[in-house]
């Protein structure tokens, strides 16, 4: 790349050559356009962590690209990279990682609740949700299954706990919390590295530097709560991909006008639980 500070709009080489990506996972095609005689996918990424063996090097042609995998992946996937302050900046931004326990009660319904928050600093639990309370199905009539949310760092004690400690952790705060023993028989975990952007005054002009390469999207146009640092709800990012989908032009290329009257609509979002 020629620029001395590329944006969005010149990594992976110049319109119609191939975007060079490695060590992804298309999880699922989001949407797509047809054009004349070729058919853009904008995918929506994961990272995924592959064995020494299992590593491959693979490039896609690509009129557009979305990506809504963690900015500090996307920037370890580029070729060629982002500038270094971006890389920098990014690098600055702290993310709380989570815990998701699902844990199995032999009880037909935990609470009449859908949801419970436990904002105070003395409960790890973060939120608890019974997913039998968000719908009418054919579950068992003897079980329900909690499913817990415990923010923390990835590495610091919380993390690295065994699933059945986690269990026990979440019960335990649950009766303190005033609601009744959970009983599971079994406990299932997930972990999550990257969930809930931090903002910290430290690290407020990091956020202005990649906020702005964020406003200069190309062929690769970052979205999403991991791809633009943003907690918000599920249909906010439901939005942000029909919004992309309908700023692509005939040819395949994002119209920049359209894109940044999306990103303003974006930037109101609020956040509703």
């Amino acid at each position: 790349v020629k620029d001395k500070n590329p944006s969005l709009a010149d990594i992976g080489n110049q319109v119609g050559q191939p975007l060079q990506l490695k060590y992804v996972f298309f999880s699922q095609i989001y949407i797509f356009k047809l054009f004349g005689n070729f058919m853009v996918l904008c995918f929506f990424l994961n990272f995924i962590f592959f064995s020494k063996k299992e590593i491959v090097n693979f490039c896609i042609l690509a009129m557009t690209l979305f990506s809504s995998i963690p900015l500090r992946a996307l920037t370890q996937t580029l070729n060629p990279p982002p500038p270094a302050e971006i890389v920098t900046a990014i690098s600055e931004q702290r993310t709380r990682g989570m815990i998701i326990a699902h844990l199995v009660v032999p009880r037909g319904q935990y609470t009449e609740f859908d949801a419970h928050y436990f904002p105070g600093l003395d409960i790890t639990t973060a939120r608890l949700s019974e997913s039998k309370n968000y719908r009418d199905g054919d579950d068992p009539e003897d079980l329900t299954v909690l499913c817990a949310e415990l923010a923390c760092w990835v590495d610091d004690d919380i993390w690295t706990l065994p699933s059945e400690d986690i269990g026990q952790l979440v019960q335990e705060d649950l009766e303190r919390a005033g609601l009744p023993s959970t009983n599971h028989i079994h406990v299932e975990v997930q972990r999550l590295p990257s969930v809930y952007p931090v903002y910290e005054h430290s690290t407020v002009k990091a956020r202005e530097t990649i906020d702005n390469w964020l406003h200069q999207p190309g062929r690769v146009v970052s979205l999403g709560r991991q791809g633009l640092g943003v907690p918000d709800n599920l249909h906010h990012v439901l939005a942000m991909g029909s919004s992309g989908a309908a700023a692509l032009d005939e040819s395949g290329l994002i119209n920049q006008a359209a894109w940044q009257d999306s990103l303003h609509e974006f930037a109101q979002h609020v956040v509703q639980d």
